[in-house]
């Protein structure tokens, strides 16, 4: 039987704002983790292919059109700056993996 209830709880803890507790999905703690698994993803393959970030920039340009200056492949990678679904597409060409593999959390 499939289920269709695409309902997530989201919980967080009881403050608000940018300094929330915990975040918690269907049960799952991602704790302050789950802030930034996709910028650290992205430099670990940016770095397992030996690339700089001013590299990996200039390709990005090149193959997927995609402007995303060292800056703010930087802030990406920090979890400063959020990916957008484009960018994480063109990621993921780039690097040639699935998104599933981009967004693994281990």
């Amino acid at each position: 039987m499939v289920n269709n209830n695409c309902e997530h709880k989201l919980k967080s803890g009881g403050k608000k704002g940018k300094k929330a507790g915990k975040r918690k999905i269907d049960g799952y703690d991602f704790g302050q983790e789950a802030k930034n698994f996709v910028g650290k993803s992205i430099k670990v393959n940016r770095i397992e292919r030996q690339l700089s970030q001013a590299q990996l920039s200039k390709a990005l340009s090149e193959y997927d059109h995609i402007s995303i200056t060292t800056s703010t492949l930087s802030k990406i990678e920090q979890g400063k700056r959020m990916v957008s679904d484009i960018e994480i597409i063109a990621f993921c060409d780039y690097f040639r993996i699935s998104a599933n593999q981009l967004l693994k959390m281990k």
